[in-house]
């Protein structure tokens, strides 16, 4: 999930319900108040899988995967039921065993979300089955994939908890990070930017070396709630910005950032030789790729001295709103 391609004006109305099945899942599996913060989560989560009958497979089979004699490319998990029919019969995830050991538990959920999915049609996970033409229609899926998304992060990160922790810390992302390190970084902050009312700008870079050996930098993602017009090259080839610092650097760092004579509050997460996916508008066929990745979050600075100022109100009614 990219936030450029999601419509905000939209997916307000999508978190709803998201955070409904979050929680019905939550209380089926008996996962009490526990998110990614704590160690015993993934435990739960794999012994859970093992006793509904699940076997999970790290495997490479999935660089281009072939199911029902058909090529799919490279997909970065997928669940195969022991009868195609019957979810609770248990059966076979595969997830791809070349990621990062936090991106294999954030896809570990992703299949538990659709495995325990009861909001869409999977009738089978047979691609010649009429009844699938339409859960299998390329509309249906993206509105799916994007829904299981959304769910998966409101049930590693219930909302209400992380928004307590973002106000007790005063908005220092690198503790949050620091707190959820189990998964990945630009997940993390991603949801936190889907829920932001003070106008972040967000993106995430990659850099692969070419044939020639020469860095060739890709902006994977980027979102700002306040300027449609946010160009992260400026930002990052700024010299007065903690992103050029970071990516000259190849390493972390935070603080104020002056870009085009504005001050900013800027976090910038920078990881050397992770393996990664390039999205379609970026490689013509699916592949993936080798390469330093950077993630950048950051506020305008009298906007962060702001939300510094303010308290986190717990709600007793409701764990889904400030």
């Amino acid at each position: 999930m990219r936030l450029k391609d999601i419509d905000f004006t939209r997916i307000h109305g999508t978190l709803m319900p998201v955070y409904d099945e979050a929680e019905r899942i939550r209380n089926d599996i008996k996962l009490g108040n526990l998110s990614v913060k704590d160690a015993q989560f993934f435990v739960i989560i794999e012994n859970l899988l093992t006793g509904m009958g699940f076997q999970i497979h790290y495997t490479d089979i999935l660089h281009n995967f072939k199911f029902n004699n058909q090529e799919l490319g490279h997909i970065p998990s997928i669940t195969i039921y022991s009868d195609q029919y019957h979810k609770e019969l248990g059966g076979d995830i595969y997830i791809y065993d070349k990621y990062s050991t936090k991106k294999k538990r954030e896809l570990l959920i992703h299949e538990l979300i659709h495995i325990e999915d009861r909001l869409t049609p999977t009738w089978s996970t047979n691609n010649t089955d009429t009844n699938n033409v339409f859960m299998l229609s390329i509309h249906t899926l993206r509105r799916v994939e994007l829904f299981t998304e959304l769910t998966a992060l409101a049930l590693m990160m219930p909302i209400n908890s992380l928004q307590h922790d973002l106000f007790d810390c005063s908005y220092d992302i690198n503790k949050i990070i620091s707190d959820y390190k189990a998964i990945e970084t630009n997940t993390v902050i991603m949801w936190i930017i889907i829920h932001d009312y003070f106008y972040a700008h967000y993106a995430m870079l990659f850099q692969i070396k070419d044939s020639s050996g020469q860095d060739v930098l890709f902006r994977i993602d980027e979102h700002s709630n306040a300027d449609s017009k946010f160009d992260i090259a400026n930002i990052v080839l700024n010299k007065g910005s903690i992103a050029y610092k970071s990516w000259c650097d190849k390493q972390s760092q935070s603080g104020e950032s002056m870009i085009d004579n504005k001050d900013y509050q800027c976090f910038c997460f920078y990881e050397k030789n992770v393996k990664q996916p390039l999205p379609s508008d970026v490689s013509s066929i699916e592949m993936i790729v080798e390469c330093d990745k950077m993630v950048i979050v950051g506020w305008s600075k009298h906007i962060f001295d702001f939300i510094q100022r303010l308290e986190f109100k717990q709600n007793s009614t409701s764990d889904k709103n400030l």
